[in-house]
């Protein structure tokens, strides 16, 4: 038995200013739209209904600086009533077409839109962030805070780590007002010292991966301590630590349960990869599950900057080459669904051969892999022949450096649109 904990973690990076569409402060109204006005509108509907529930969210100080912004609210407003206009016009695009789907999924959008437009406005009264408060203060959720500008904090100096920590809780309590006891770490990075810091900064708990823990942990248990604060002190005492493991995923460390972190009365609950990778991944940049991912990737044709609609079954010769980005397709996926729409409307080829850039150093001009790329579709297979071939014509090992492809995104979105693709029936 242990203890499950929903925690949200919300962050963007600082984009207010940035300019426009398609890599500028949109970014930050989408995830109002898309992301925190829905979240904030099911929250209070259930708070209203008196449905008794207690969640965590994170709201990183860099993220509700921006909420906050007058400006950012005041071009929100233009951004939401541009998403509209663009509904109404698909809705009588797809009507005048005569489809009906199409026209039925515009409408949604339209509705949707509209609704949480009204949302923003009238009952949150244009402040996300008081909206976010107000539910704390009810006692439904519990804010973590965050370093201050998403410094990773095992590479800066004591010095920096405090001011990253001590100007964060400042933007928290300023906006929020309210006093955060709770942090989730910048990428979850954990540093033996860092509870030290945390705890000199008033910080009771935060969250990490269960990979960092083993060496510096022990199980949390029922016994006074200075502050006394965390209500996840339920395990027996223990004083034994966790036996260290140096494999990622292969440790002794259970994730249904808190840790005091060496000598403090600092908390750490680790994160539960499977439980979170199967709603949206860090490491891959998109939804885990596959039906998550089908409805995500079917959005990305028809938003701001997209084509306007699904590509046609329509049989064009196949496609020489396909120039994509590789940035991740939450910020990308506009791109990409202009270029795999038009992969979608032609032949399909026998073989795709994938080209990408190594975001890790290589020995060799180039490195190959053997090894399918896994993804929520299933795995994207190679084929082995063409590899022993171009291994036989080449002046190098191409896979002298194969390990580069592990966490290499570059390729990795490409062969899950190609899957997705297929899914499709593209």
């Amino acid at each position: 038995m242990g203890t499950f904990v929903l925690a949200l973690h919300s962050h963007l990076p600082y984009a207010r200013g940035a300019g426009r569409w398609p890599h500028g402060e949109e970014w930050i109204h989408e995830a109002m739209l898309g992301t925190y006005l829905p979240l904030l509108a099911l929250f209070h509907d259930l708070r209203e209904a008196a449905v008794p529930y207690r969640i965590v969210v994170g709201l990183t100080p860099v993220l509700i600086e921006q909420l906050a912004d007058r400006d950012v609210d005041a071009r929100f407003i233009e951004y939401a009533d541009d998403q509209i206009r663009r509904a109404e016009s698909d809705v009588r695009r797809f009507m005048d077409q005569s489809d009906q789907e199409r026209a039925a999924l515009a409408d949604f959008y339209l509705s949707s839109y509209g609704r949480l437009r009204r949302a923003y406005v009238e009952r949150f009264r244009r402040d996300l962030v008081g909206a976010f408060a107000d539910l704390a203060r009810s006692g439904h959720l519990e804010i973590l805070t965050s370093a201050a500008t998403h410094g990773y904090l095992p590479l800066l100096d004591r010095a920096s780590v405090e001011a990253q920590l001590r100007v964060g809780r400042r933007s928290t309590r300023r906006l929020l007002r309210l006093e955060p006891t709770g942090i989730w770490l910048p990428e979850c990075a954990y540093a033996p010292g860092l509870e030290r810091v945390l705890a000199e900064n008033g910080i009771t708990h935060f969250f990490t991966d269960a990979a960092l823990l083993p060496g510096h942990a022990r199980p949390a248990g029922e016994r006074a301590h200075r502050r006394g604060q965390s209500e996840l002190r339920r395990w027996p005492p223990h004083e034994e630590r966790a036996a260290a493991a140096i494999v990622p995923g292969d440790t002794d460390v259970d994730v249904m349960r808190p840790y005091y972190v060496a000598d403090s009365d600092v908390i750490a609950i680790a994160r539960h990869d499977k439980v979170s990778g199967q709603v949206w991944s860090a490491v891959m940049g998109y939804p885990g599950d596959p039906t998550v991912l089908r409805e995500f990737l079917d959005r990305r044709y028809t938003i701001a900057g997209g084509p306007g609609g699904h590509p046609r079954r329509v049989s064009h010769p196949s496609r020489r080459a396909l120039i994509a980005p590789h940035i991740d397709l939450h910020r990308g996926g506009h791109s990409y669904a202009w270029g795999y729409g038009a992969l979608a409307e032609s032949e399909p080829a026998e073989l795709y051969i994938l080209l990408g850039t190594s975001h890790l150093p290589m020995s060799q001009p180039f490195a190959a892999t053997a090894r399918p790329y896994d993804t929520p579709f299933g795995a994207a297979l190679n084929d082995a022949e063409f590899l022993e071939r171009l291994a036989t014509c080449a002046p190098f090992d191409i896979f002298e450096s194969e390990l580069s492809h592990q966490r290499e995104h570059a390729l990795e979105f490409q062969a899950v649109y190609l899957r997705y693709l297929e899914h499709s029936g593209g």
